[in-house]
């Protein structure tokens, strides 16, 4: 049941949008040399992530919000271990649940970010990998496309077509009233109407 494939063939961007497309669940595990990260899905939503990059560990961005600071990582032998460590400070009373949970998304979503860059990598997605109906964390990877997309060079947009014959169309449930630059909202309205090709 599982599809593997590598980056360069099926970058991650579009192997995010088959998968929210298609509502699937699972797991995507992607390696780069020496990263590594797994994105986890539920119908289709970005739930949870998880990386070996010492910067995108959860002790890290706490530092860096300045939620926490060294003495806390001091007094807390299991840091490493973002799950432990988030259970950890809420159970004494370092930081709320609330507070807690904003990072945990805020992780997710520069795990994601990270993994766009890499320019090469293989990926395994599983539907038999599923995480703990705790563990979710739902992010908002329709503006992390967008983002992207706008940062793509004209180059890399062209290469990905295989034929200016290709059709496009709006996919209606998927509005997430973002806000578009002008002439990205021209374009969108001209697939008001139906479907249209590239040329």
């Amino acid at each position: 049941l599982e599809h593997s494939g590598n980056l360069s063939k099926h970058p991650f961007a579009e192997l995010l949008v088959e998968i929210v497309h298609a509502k699937f669940s699972g797991s995507l595990r992607i390696s780069n040399s020496n990263d590594r990260a797994i994105v986890y899905f539920r119908g289709g939503e970005v739930i949870y992530a998880v990386s070996n990059s010492k910067a995108l560990r959860l002790f890290n961005l706490l530092l860096r919000k300045k939620l926490i600071d060294t003495k806390v990582i001091a007094g807390h032998s299991n840091f490493a271990n973002d799950l432990e460590f988030s259970a950890a400070l809420i159970a004494n009373g370092v930081l709320s649940r609330e507070q807690v949970e904003e990072v945990q998304k805020s992780q997710i979503e520069e795990i994601v970010i990270d993994i766009l860059t890499w320019p090469a990598g293989e990926w395994v997605f599983s539907p038999l990998v599923r995480v703990r109906d705790e563990m979710s964390f739902p992010i908002d990877l329709h503006r992390i496309l967008i983002d992207y997309a706008r940062c793509a060079s004209s180059q890399h947009v062209l290469d990905r077509f295989k034929s200016v014959q290709e059709s496009f169309s709006r996919v209606a449930e998927r509005d997430h009233h973002i806000l578009l630059q002008q002439h990205e909202a021209d374009i969108l309205r001209n697939f008001d109407n139906g479907s249209m090709t590239i040329e």
